[in-house]
């Protein structure tokens, strides 16, 4: 009997879940050297240096893997949201801010990661406009297996100006996030000729000052786009009035509704004018248990600390 094809689904959960147990394993190492370490007379060297070389290696392994399903599942959804009956929001964005396999690998080695549930700011806006549509994104000339995040649309260079004035017609939202490359700026004045304002949005993220004032200088020069000086706070989205009038919508939220996904619920809030504006109902994000408990063991942690003191 010939063997049978696997499916880029299937073969995306099981690159997936190879990829949770490699980060199960490392765990498992860090518990085995935390439970033995009151008795660390009575242990060889060797097993706290091996675990101390494995843990590590096992976590960079699995976050290899599990980004590397996410990839596989990414392209195989594809096909479905590019050509689905959804509304559609579309997404450009700087090449350079899409996530590496690397430093996705290297990312689980930090704790924020387990926050993030190792999940891109891509990721994340992608589930926070799902309401709005299905985020779809030109993918990056090239490169093998799409980013997770947005549904890609592979062209040549000939055709990709083709296919975003395209999509800048049919998609319900535009969301441009903010950069100083020529291709993008070339969207950003194309997108100012034939989407309504109420239709654009532009997203500032992880941009220091002079990196958000080439690119307002840009703007207004390239698209008439007159933005002002960088928003005190730094991150969030600008949407348009009917006369090109700027409104800066921060990334803000309560504390104990962020947790888990922190990005994904800070665009839920900062987005709430825009689903408003376009007659889709919003969810407030609940309050997140890790967040109660997180606070609550660092109040814990502070109050022992004082008693410690006055003791």
């Amino acid at each position: 009997m010939p063997p049978q094809d696997v499916s880029p689904r299937a073969a995306g959960a099981a690159t997936k879940t190879a990829g949770v147990v490699f980060i199960a394993l490392a765990v498992v190492a860090v518990l085995i050297a935390a439970c033995v370490l009151p008795l660390i007379l009575g242990v060889p060297v060797e097993l706290f240096v091996a675990l101390a070389i494995a843990a590590p290696i096992l976590a960079v392994v699995g976050g290899f893997l599990y980004f590397r399903g996410r990839q596989l599942t990414a392209r195989s959804a594809a096909p479905a949201v590019l050509h689905g009956d959804r509304p559609r929001v579309l997404y450009l964005r700087p090449f350079r801010t899409d996530a590496g396999i690397t430093g996705q690998g290297l990312s689980l080695l930090l704790t924020q990661t387990l926050v993030t549930g190792a999940t891109t700011d891509e990721e994340q806006l992608a589930e926070a406009l799902k309401p709005l549509g299905d985020m779809i994104a030109i993918g990056q000339p090239g490169e093998t297996l799409p980013r997770p995040g947005a549904a890609r649309q592979y062209t040549t260079d000939d055709e990709w100006r083709d296919a975003v004035v395209h999509w800048m017609r049919v998609a319900r939202l535009v969301v441009l996030r903010a950069g100083t490359d020529a291709g993008l700026l070339w969207e950003l004045r194309t997108a100012r000729g034939m989407v309504r304002p109420e239709r654009l949005l532009i997203l500032v993220l992880d941009m220091k000052r002079t990196a958000y004032d080439s690119f307002r200088a840009e703007a207004v020069r390239t698209s008439g786009i007159a933005l002002p000086g960088m928003p005190r706070a730094r991150y969030g989205f600008f949407r348009f009035a009917s006369d090109w009038t700027p409104e800066f919508l921060p990334l803000r939220g309560p504390l104990l509704r962020l947790g888990f996904k922190p990005r994904r619920k800070l665009f839920q809030f900062a987005l709430k004018p825009v689903f408003d504006s376009h007659r889709v109902p919003w969810s407030e994000p609940p309050i997140s248990a890790l967040a109660v408990v997180t606070y609550a063991m660092g109040a814990l942690l502070v109050l022992a600390c004082a008693v410690g003191l006055l003791l």
